[in-house]
């Protein structure tokens, strides 16, 4: 599961939702380092720590990456 930071109204419906654009942040490296960057991100409360996915395969068989989804709302007219 990626994780993914919006925040929905009660009984809002799909139909109703305001526009909206993700924003995907993506940390590559060793698994610790990965963890360790998240962290720090977590510390400067920039993202929570529990809303990023699993670790992730890349092309490289030494690194790994996990994936963070905010959804923005666009404003429009």
């Amino acid at each position: 599961m990626t994780g993914e930071n919006f925040i929905f109204s009660p009984g809002s419906e799909f139909g109703s939702l305001p526009h909206r654009e993700s924003i995907k942040l993506i940390a590559i490296g060793s698994p610790a380092g990965v963890n360790e960057i998240i962290h720090q991100l977590h510390v400067l409360n920039v993202r929570d720590a529990t809303t990023w996915s699993r670790f992730l395969p890349t092309p490289n068989s030494t690194e790994v990456m996990k994936i963070n989804t905010h959804y923005r709302i666009i404003d429009r007219p």
